[in-house]
């Protein structure tokens, strides 16, 4: 009668990152060694378990995901004003075809005395399903930023914010 999910926390640390993982792109970054962690969820919900499904979930879908699965209608406890950025992944545990909920997740660090963009430093990344762009942003430089094709370099080596394709171009501007 208990669903059980299980999430990761941010990466593993670089100190024990291995190959064909990068350490610099470990724990507490924008990579996806920093911020692509397992969830893994067990229980009556789960119809074919034993499968992999690769869409995009957020951490904050917890909420809306346990909330269905507990009957609870998210409309009546939170509170219209609030923008709640909550998707419940639900349909993925009990139906192995379902279309994916989300077109992009959002993830964000900031370190130091700020946590805001303007005097923080820290990162902003967003992600479709194949490319990521990413913004390093530091207290006394200019931001860096750069762009990965998750489908073709998924241990992101190659920045390509500086040389896009056609195609690239435009999901570098919709993940702006």
């Amino acid at each position: 009668r208990t669903n059980v999910v299980f999430l990761g926390d941010n990466g593993t640390p670089k100190e024990v990152a291995q190959a064909p993982f990068i350490a610099s792109h470990a724990k507490s970054t924008p990579y996806e060694g920093g911020i692509n962690v397992p969830l893994i969820a067990a229980g009556p919900a789960v119809r074919s378990p034993g499968r992999e499904v690769t869409a995009l979930v957020s951490a904050v879908d917890l909420f809306a995901t346990v909330a269905e699965l507990t009957g609870v209608d998210v409309a009546k406890v939170v509170p219209p004003w609030v923008n709640l950025d909550s998707v419940s992944f639900a349909p993925y545990l009990s139906n192995p075809s379902q279309p994916d909920l989300r077109e992009m997740v959002y993830t964000e660090l900031f370190t130091g005395t700020d946590w805001d963009s303007v005097t923080g430093n820290g990162f902003l990344t967003v992600r479709d399903k194949r490319y990521k762009r990413i913004h390093r942003v530091f207290r006394k430089t200019s931001p860096i930023v750069e762009f990965y094709d998750l489908q073709a370099d998924p241990f992101e080596k190659k920045n390509l914010a500086k040389q896009l394709s056609a195609e690239q171009k435009k999901h570098y501007t919709s993940l702006g």
